[in-house]
């Protein structure tokens, strides 16, 4: 602690004077965020996502995003690069679905009951065959009338018959 002291201009006594302090600063700091976070889960925070999509999400058993979900959307949604992190079973998979396909319907690349003219193609490289079929259902739920598109799936260790 003595070197850790010597080498800064300010004493760590003098940061923290008081540390209770500092944790009830802290827990209300976190507090605030879980209401934040909570209020974005909703989907009508969401203009971009369709009223068909939330049916189909709905249908799904999903009525609102997940933190993961909430917290990546707009980021995903914009077309920027991201890396996210999140335990299993937290919706990672959907929080890249969802904003990619609302994002393609937006710009227009899916064409209703019309040959796919404009050759759109989205390679999502999985390093699982169960996590590529995981993908695959995923973006197979968001499918409806708005917003039509093909999922392909393929993956090692089976004929290519059966994929």
């Amino acid at each position: 602690n003595d070197v850790f002291q010597r080498n800064m201009k300010t004493k760590v006594s003098d940061v923290v004077k008081n540390p209770q302090e500092l944790m009830v600063g802290l827990k209300k700091e976190k507090e605030e965020e879980k209401k934040e976070l909570s209020k974005e889960e909703d989907f009508d925070t969401y203009p971009e996502i369709t009223e068909k999509t939330k049916e189909k999400l709905k249908e799904s058993g999903i009525a609102s995003l997940f933190p993961i979900q909430s917290s990546t959307f707009k980021h995903i949604y914009d077309n920027k690069d991201l890396i996210a992190r999140d335990l299993t079973g937290s919706g990672k998979t959907l929080a890249f679905c969802l904003p990619l396909v609302e994002r393609y319907r937006k710009l227009e690349y899916f064409t209703p009951k019309k040959t796919f003219a404009r050759n759109l193609y989205t390679v999502i490289m999985t390093p699982t065959r169960e996590l590529a079929l995981q993908v695959s259902n995923e973006l197979k739920k968001l499918m409806h009338r708005e917003n039509e598109y093909r999922v392909l799936t393929v993956y090692g260790g089976v004929p290519i018959e059966h994929q």
